[in-house]
């Protein structure tokens, strides 16, 4: 037992009264937290507290084990006597006999079971069981439709009693000879009938399909049983999209027999899943893509089936939803019954997919069935595209990822998964899980722990193989394990069916005593690989794994799709290691795999020629920091991609640059010594299928590098030789790397080819971030060879004089191609700005132009505000003011833009004062305007000059800043009532006295009319809100906010996230 050694922490140590005799006393069950024990430096539960909850306790057990006080050296009980803590464990106090007496139970009385019987009687008379055949060839039609009578007996035959069928045929044969005693009219009554039943056993053979198939978890990470509804149409629907069915996506929960307890209480057939569906964005190509599949669900739901332990209830029983009023809202049913609904879903994908079905009225109900093909995991990945979807954070459907018993993935809802898997148990891992400071997502059953020692571990195993529904398992095992230990493991990984699991062996050095079986000592781990239900395997930091593992052949069926091994990979006689042979000859069915090799080219043509009828989709072969990937299609290689730490890794790897393979190449660093260039030349001409190179460099190699790569082209076509190189990219930072500095200048250059010409055209991202003028020195030389390539620029405080002219320069000779600019204009002069207008004036693709204007309180910088304003006011998509003082340029900014009138395009606006800055009333009047929607089109005359641009629509604000600022309640009143949320994504009023108050009226000012709220952030860091003692409130705004806005989340309202 490992003891619990932090001292600032108390557990709270459950327990459970357990008589002699055997009763139940009362108290049953109790808890008491844990105290810190200087003597024996850990937490303990005192005896005499355990006294106070349980009067006459005698002793504790864990188990069958006597859990025993704590003693000292001399072995005498500790005085007070106290025990260690159990986390995660509920232990049994013995009492000698029950306090109170507890009434006995009587047996539940049990319903009748209508499935138990072999008969079933129809008017006092027998009906003789029927075995009904699961897979005849039967084509059905649709030539009239059923009458009352009929709707009758197929209700009766569908619910349920489909075994029944030739007993009912009987019946109904007679009832027809009584009411019209004629031939005709019995043999049309059978043909209905069998038409109906014919109907129903197609649809339960392309059910069953769809039910019972085994599917492989890594590559269905959504649920997918779901049904299609037309939509409420909404009066902006009617408008935007008027010649556009609506429909919306509900998924369903896959309860069923794998669902069910001994003291089940609820329902386990399919229904809706307790949540309000998805507006579908794209329905035409939707069902085009998902109409088969869709038309099954949608006949299963209107028919009923029960198969594979499923049961879906007919149409007349099935549930659209217990008390949740979202779906009832969005289904409409006060309108229209939900069986119209599905009728007309199914209506519309039959015309869709046979638009002369409506006019002949003669087509098969089997159309989409006979052809329906089960979703591939591809497919279900794709299906997200489809949706609307404004739960962020949030799994699909509200439902719950389980696998059952037999492997089978299903997706159910928070009652089916509690009634599941049982609450206490869930309780315990848990409890351990935060023990051992691990992470615990219930939604996706995964787990992320690091266990220091054999006796957690065994308490871990126990709860997790207790709880069951774990999937996911990222364990560090951070002792030095022996064989046995991983054979431990690999037995619970086993029993807990787990199915993605990520080990890191760090620890694992290899004990003096395990020295006997250190060459065997990792074949647990490939016993997972080939015996359990494991899918995906990542193995880190596995030190000579190949070294330690048998390579004798194992036995055994392997389901991993995935697996990944960090461990360097040793070569003997030019070939890899048996063991490699061994893990490939057992895991036939592997689509990725990822090892480590200093000499990728030898791997991939082991694996290709040893295994040349591989499944493998994708290999990667790490080598150093650098890596190469291989795409297969059909075991045959489409692409190799190598992307590099160090462009002189691929030196390392000549034999496989010399096969001609590569088809693409990154790398993040490459330098231009003479060295470098010739090998990069010899790379090109190597590999005449290389398509895209990428390289992160300094801004002044880049010419460098496009003289090379120009000079290769142009020999290899001029020689006639084939060549693909159609794009080089150049960067100065690596947008993958989150160790990038803020305060480094980017520059990124596209350069794209054209086909067997050597004239490429180019396109240059520039982003000024360093301050310091000196630090700007590689923005010059790129501006002045490729400033009529800027596509994108953003300037800050640094962008000067010389920076214009030189921009100005370079694109007098070509054509400019800006198409988005955000100017600081601090260190421009009034000659700089004038420049800077004749740019901004030839560039004809201008898209985007925002303005940023700093130290504000000072008077020049004020006037050259107003200049710009005037200017670009009609134009300008975004607007940024900085400076102290507010209440001078905020004073002069109001006389000069009283509305949002002269901004008609502004999408951005924000106000940033330079430390805090009390607003007078008079200023956020102004603000409150410059936020309000135009009451009517303007027409007042724009801060425009006409030769530069026309007056443009008016747009709402996407992006609002009030920061260091501090108003009156009124101020703040006016300020919220203002806010337009139809367009609003990001609002911020960090270091600001905004205050719960505030929060609950902009809660109350969302609106509840249905619309889209697009808002995705509000920021309330250093408010008054940290300072709030209502914490209840706070919560309840927090989640009205998400509730009314459901993208929306409040940053750094807690201290815990700041």
């Amino acid at each position: 037992m490992s003891t619990i050694s932090n001292p600032s922490q108390q557990y709270p140590q459950k327990f459970r009264a357990v008589s002699l005799c055997g009763a139940v006393p009362t108290p049953a069950v109790g808890t008491i937290n844990s105290q810190w024990d200087q003597k024996t430096k850990q937490q303990v539960i005192l005896w005499k507290h355990v006294q106070q909850v349980f009067k006459d306790a005698n002793h504790i057990n864990n188990g069958d084990v006597l859990v025993p006080f704590l003693t000292g050296d001399d072995f005498e009980d500790l005085k007070p006597e106290r025990i260690s803590v159990f986390p995660g464990i509920v232990l049994e106090v013995i009492v000698p006999e029950p306090l109170l007496d507890t009434p006995s139970r009587s047996p539940p009385v049990s319903a009748p079971n209508s499935s138990s019987s072999a008969t079933t009687l129809v008017n006092n008379e027998p009906v003789e069981s029927a075995c009904f055949p699961p897979s005849q060839e039967i084509i059905l039609r649709q030539d009239e439709p059923l009458d009352e009578q009929d709707v009758v007996v197929v209700n009766d035959i569908l619910s349920g009693r489909i075994s029944q069928a030739a007993g009912l045929m009987k019946f109904l044969k007679k009832m027809d000879i009584a009411m019209d005693n004629t031939q005709a009219l019995q043999k049309q009554m059978d043909l209905k009938l069998q038409q109906v039943l014919d109907r129903v056993a197609i649809i339960q053979k392309r059910v069953e399909s769809i039910i019972t198939q085994t599917y492989e978890l890594h590559e269905y990470p959504i649920p997918r049983l779901f049904i299609v509804l037309p939509k409420v149409t909404k009066r902006r629907d009617r408008i935007t999209k008027p010649f556009m069915r609506q429909f919306r996506l509900y998924f369903l929960c896959e309860c069923g027999a794998h669902t069910k307890t001994e003291r089940s209480r609820i329902s386990h057939d399919i229904h809706l899943a307790k949540h309000d569906g998805y507006d579908l964005d794209r329905p035409d190509e939707f069902f085009k893509k998902y109409g088969s599949y869709v038309l099954t669900m949608m006949q299963m739901i209107k028919y009923g089936i029960a198969v594979a332990g499923v049961v879906v209830p007919t149409l007349t029983h099935f549930k659209v939803a217990e008390g949740i009023e979202a779906v009832q809202k969005t289904l409409d049913l006060t309108r229209t019954s939900f069986g119209k609904l599905v009728d007309e879903t199914i209506s519309f994908i039959q015309n869709q997919q046979n638009p002369s079905m409506v006019e002949t009225d003669n087509t098969d109900d089997s159309y989409g069935l006979e052809r329906l093909e089960v979703l591939e995991g591809a497919d279900l990945r794709q299906l997200e595209s489809y949706l609307s979807i404004k739960d962020r954070g949030r799994v699909l459907g509200n439902l719950y990822r389980i696998v059952t018993f037999e492997g089978h993935v299903k997706w159910v809802c928070m009652d089916h998964y509690r009634e599941n898997y049982r609450e206490s148990a869930m309780q315990q891992l848990r409890e351990i899980v935060d023990a051992n400071h691990g992470e615990f997502s219930e939604e996706y059953g995964k787990i992320v722990i690091k266990i220091t020692s054999k006796t957690l571990a065994k308490q871990f195993y126990d709860a997790m193989d207790k709880a069951r529904g774990i999937r996911e398992l990222d364990i560090k095992l951070d002792w030095d394990v022996a064989l046995e230990d991983l054979r431990t493991f690999e037995s619970a990984v086993s029993k807990a069916c787990i199915v993605h699991l990520a080990m890191d062996g760090g620890a694992f050095k290899g004990p003096s005593r395990d020295l006997f079986n250190n060459g065997r000592r990792f074949d647990p781990i490939v016993q997972l690989m080939v015996k359990g239900r494991v899918r995906s395997l990542k193995l880190v930091n596995f030190d000579d794994f190949y070294l330690r593992v048998d390579a004798r052949p194992v036995n055994g069926v392997s389901q991993l799709r995935v697996l990944s091994i960090d461990s360097k990979l040793p070569f003997k006689d030019g070939s890899p290691l048996p063991s490699l042979k061994k893990i490939l000859d057992t895991n036939t069915a592997l689509i990725e795999l990822k090892l480590r090799s200093e000499n990728a080219w030898a791997v991939l043509d082991f694996v290709t020629k040893k295994y040349p009828n591989h499944k493998l989709d994708t290999l990667i072969l790490k080598f150093g920091d650098s890596a190469a990937y291989i795409c297969f299609s059909q075991g045959k290689i489409q692409t190799v991609k190598a992307d590099l730490s160090n462009f002189l890794d691929l030196t390392t790897q000549f034999e496989l640059v010399a096969q001609g393979l590569i088809t693409g190449l990154s790398a993040r660093h490459i330098s231009t010594s003479n060295g470098t260039l010739q090998h990069l030349r010899s790379a090109v001409e190597q590999n005449p299928r290389l398509t895209e190179l990428v390289f992160t460099t300094e801004a002044t190699n880049f010419q460098h590098l496009i003289n090379t790569i120009a000079e290769t082209r142009k020999n290899m076509i001029a020689k006639g030789r084939p060549i693909a190189l159609r794009q080089l990219r150049l960067q100065t930072f690596d947008p993958d790397n989150s160790n990038t500095g803020e305060d480094k200048d980017v520059v990124a250059m596209s350069l794209d080819f054209s086909d067997k010409s050597i004239e490429f055209d180019s396109a240059i991202d520039v982003e000024m971030r360093s301050a310091v003028p000196t630090a700007n020195s590689l923005i010059t030389p790129i501006l002045k060879k490729y400033g009529w390539s800027v596509r994108r620029l953003v300037t800050n405080k640094a962008f000067s004089d010389d920076h214009v002219a030189v921009l100005d320069n370079s694109t007098k000779e070509r054509p400019c191609k800006l198409k988005s600019v955000m100017l600081d204009v601090t260190s421009l002069t009034s000659d700089g700005l004038k420049s800077m207008d004749w740019i901004i004036h030839d560039s004809e693709d201008l898209e985007h132009l925002s303005m940023e204007f700093q130290e504000l309180d000072d008077r020049e910088q004020r006037i050259k505000a107003i200049r710009t304003l005037y200017l670009y006011g009609s134009r300008l998509n975004g607007l940024t003011l900085r400076g102290d003082q507010a209440s001078l340029w905020l004073d002069e900014l109001r006389n000069m833009l009283p509305g949002r009138n002269q901004l008609p395009q502004l999408e951005s606006l924000k106000v940033v004062c330079q430390g805090m800055q009390s607003i007078k009333s008079s200023d956020a009047d102004w603000l409150s305007a410059m936020l309000k929607a135009p009451p009517q089109p303007p027409n007042s005359t724009p801060l425009v000059d006409p030769s530069f641009s026309p007056p443009r629509p008016w747009v709402s604000l996407s992006d609002i800043r009030f920061e260091y600022m501090e108003f009156s309640v009124d101020s703040w009143t006016r300020i919220i009532r203002a806010l337009d949320f139809s367009g609003l994504k990001s609002l911020s009023f960090e270091n600001t006295n905004f205050a719960l108050e505030q929060l609950q009226l902009l809660v109350e000012l969302i609106p509840d009319d249905e619309t889209d709220v697009p808002l995705k952030t509000l920021y309330v860091k250093n408010t008054r809100l940290v300072e709030c003692k209502d914490i209840q409130e706070l919560k309840l705004m927090q989640a009205k906010l998400e509730e009314a806005a459901p993208q929306a989340m409040i940053k750094d309202l807690w201290p815990s996230e700041s």
